[in-house]
């Protein structure tokens, strides 16, 4: 089992590499009292409408979505080549569970053209219970400053029965969007 989801996550990691494309992407800014609007205009690189539509046809709506989340924390870890450690918090809701909290940590590299990040997190429900993952994302800024990830998350429950069982090493493949008026959301959908 632990190979196929490695297999998976490489094969996900070559997927993901292509979204240098987007650098140019034009994507306005949510509104800030609805963090979840995805209203955007077409550009010849990117659609952010059209990527969520994409996902949604091959795996359904998303399980969980992020609907805030606050920088707890930054660093610089290197100058050459830059790298920054940085910490969030967030709200969201999942499916099958309700409303949760997000806690992660991010180590990202950054070239040129965009950045690659690596991190891991706790997922809490009300109740207590919680999901661990580890993650993988690569990103890239559009011309008004507005940040957009694709990547890919391994949950790790430790629970044999409860709300968060079923999710023991499955993967999440998400797109968050960071914009430039400080709103961030992020869709997450459940590869079965």
């Amino acid at each position: 089992m632990k190979m196929l989801t490695i297999l998976g996550l490489l094969t996900i990691t070559s997927v993901l590499v292509p979204i240098t494309q987007i650098a140019t992407a034009t994507v306005p800014a949510h509104n800030t009292t609805n963090t979840t609007d995805v209203n955007t205009t077409t550009t010849a690189s990117f659609n952010l409408s059209k990527e969520i539509a994409s996902l949604n046809s091959v795996f359904g709506e998303p399980f969980y979505e992020r609907t805030s989340s606050n920088n707890t924390g930054s660093e610089v870890v290197s100058l050459s080549p830059p790298v920054t450690k940085d910490t969030y918090s967030g709200e969201g809701f999942m499916q099958g569970v309700g409303n949760i909290t997000h806690q992660g940590t991010y180590i990202s590299t950054y070239f040129p053209r965009g950045y690659t990040s690596v991190g891991e997190g706790m997922i809490f429900a009300e109740d207590g219970q919680f999901l661990t993952f580890t993650a993988k994302d690569t990103g890239l800024a559009d011309k008004e400053g507005n940040f957009i990830y694709k990547g890919a998350m391994i949950f790790d429950s430790n629970e044999m029965s409860g709300q968060f069982a079923d999710l023991d090493n499955q993967i999440g493949l998400y797109i968050t969007w960071a914009g430039n008026n400080g709103t961030v959301w992020s869709k997450t959908w459940l590869w079965q």
